[in-house]
């Protein structure tokens, strides 16, 4: 359904994956270049590129000073377009007020197509980025092709092409990159869980559960920022991202925030809910709401081998979810995520990937890990390992499982790959031979976050459902 032709008209709209805000400033670092990676979802013909000069500051926009921003496109590899208005000032960089700078390249990409963006900017009193933590471990959308310097002084140009560096956990990317259609074009705003905390990005480079569904079928901006509040969310300024609303550039808002608001009531949070919904639809009546459902909170004194050792949060998450089933003024559909992870509605977390199972039993071993070669030396109790089963050590990365066995007695002693890389830094440090593992938290180790098997529940169970609501 998602792929139909609508009713409405063609306009200006998000096309492209991977748009987030900036979140990070340093005064310090006047200069900044990079290289960010985006697939098109819709033929892009002559498309216009929003690059914001403002950063959030938590649940708030803040702003340094002006500069000046000079931004190629690359499409195909090795082919790159300036800007229209860094080829009218002489192949040259542009103003970069305060606020949002949009730009249009006089290049077609095909949907479906990789490409890429390499920004240059110079603002004197500090540029804005976001830091990504760890690269590909922090989970929020470091992709492969990505890469971003920020320096005290003058940065090689590269927006022709040249050398660069592998991905160093740091971004810099647009808020929109848009072209004419009909489609759908949403925006997605949240807490960690949608920003992609602890779920593995896909081959797309898509983080986050809703990401990851959307980005197969839609371009995106998401603005979910992890550690924020709703209610700080509905106190914040919000000046330029509102300019990009009431533009036009998305025609679904998907909300998922709640889960950080924990001394709400059910009522209150829906009241919140509801806040946010006014807000968006007094920059833009057409715009439509999407509430998501919370998926549980819980604590484990097992490590998620068992739903009886979980302890549900006081959060009235469950309350909270029936309000949003039932329909919380202002948002036009509920979107049930959690009903794709907790399908009887228990909240809690499902230990295998049977939702029904009340327990398992772990595996216990003794391993290292160095790059993705796991080398278990002894299996001390437990079923044997197997492709697919997570695996969990202090200082391991989030979302770690087994690709398949190398070498060795089947399930037992011997090699491994794994699906993350611990190599150093953008990626987590080796573990040394004789570290401990266990093949507990199949779900999730933090009881907060939907690691790889519980987000791929949601995603297969719930991911027809979103892609559904934006079609209506």
């Amino acid at each position: 359904m998602s792929e139909l032709l609508s009713i409405r008209p063609a306009a200006m709209r998000q096309a492209a994956t991977r748009c987030f805000p900036p979140l990070n400033w340093n005064a310090t670092l006047p200069w900044l270049r990079a290289i960010t990676v985006h697939t098109a979802r819709r033929r892009l013909i002559n498309p216009r590129v929003v690059y914001p000069n403002w950063r959030m500051s938590g649940s708030s926009e803040a702003s340094s000073g002006a500069g000046t921003l000079k931004v190629s496109l690359e499409y195909p590899a090795g082919v790159f377009t300036l800007a229209n208005e860094c080829i009218a000032a002489g192949s040259s960089a542009v103003a970069f007020p305060v606020g949002n700078l949009p730009l249009t390249f006089n290049v077609a990409v095909p949907r479906g197509a990789k490409f890429w963006l390499r920004p240059l900017v110079n603002i004197p009193s500090g540029v804005n980025w976001t830091q990504m933590a760890g690269g590909n471990e922090s989970n929020y959308g470091i992709a492969s092709g990505d890469f971003m310097d920020i320096s005290t002084s003058a940065v090689a140009d590269h927006t022709d092409g040249g050398a660069v560096g592998a991905a160093n956990g740091s971004l810099y990317l647009p808020m929109v990159i848009a072209t004419e259609h009909r489609e759908a074009a949403p925006i997605i705003f949240g807490t960690s869980r949608a920003a992609g905390g602890t779920y593995i990005n896909d081959s797309n480079g898509d983080a986050g559960i809703e990401c990851v569904i959307l980005g197969r079928n839609h371009g995106y901006t998401n603005h979910a920022i992890a550690a924020t509040l709703l209610a700080s969310w509905n106190a914040g300024t919000h000046t330029y991202l509102g300019q990009l609303i009431t533009a036009g550039y998305w025609t679904h808002v998907i909300n998922e925030y709640g889960i950080n608001d924990t001394g709400d009531t059910a009522a209150a949070l829906a009241g919140r809910r509801t806040t946010f919904a006014s807000w968006v639809k007094g920059l833009r009546s057409d715009i439509v709401v999407i509430g998501e459902t919370l998926y549980p909170r819980t604590s484990s004194t097992d490590g998620y081998a068992s739903k009886a050792n979980q302890t549900i949060s006081s959060q009235p998450i469950s309350e909270f979810n029936n309000l949003v089933r039932t329909g919380i003024s202002g948002e036009d559909y509920c979107w049930d995520a959690a009903d794709g992870l907790d399908p009887a509605r228990e909240g809690k977390y499902p230990v295998t990937r049977n939702p029904n199972d009340a327990s398992y039993t772990p595996t216990l071993f003794t391993a290292g890990l160095s790059g993705t070669t796991l080398t278990v030396s002894s299996v001390t109790s437990g079923p044997a390992l197997g492709v697919g089963v997570p695996i969990n050590a202090t200082g391991a990365a989030p979302s770690l499982w087994i690709v398949r066995q190398l070498s060795g007695t089947a399930g037992t002693v011997g090699t491994y790959e794994v699906n993350r890389a611990h190599n150093g830094f953008p990626n987590k440090p080796a573990l040394a031979a004789g570290t401990s593992f266990t093949t507990a938290g199949y779900m999730t180790r933090d009881g907060l976050h939907a690691e790889w098997l519980g987000a791929e529940m949601i995603v297969n169970n719930k991911g027809a459902a979103l892609l559904d609501l934006l079609a209506a």
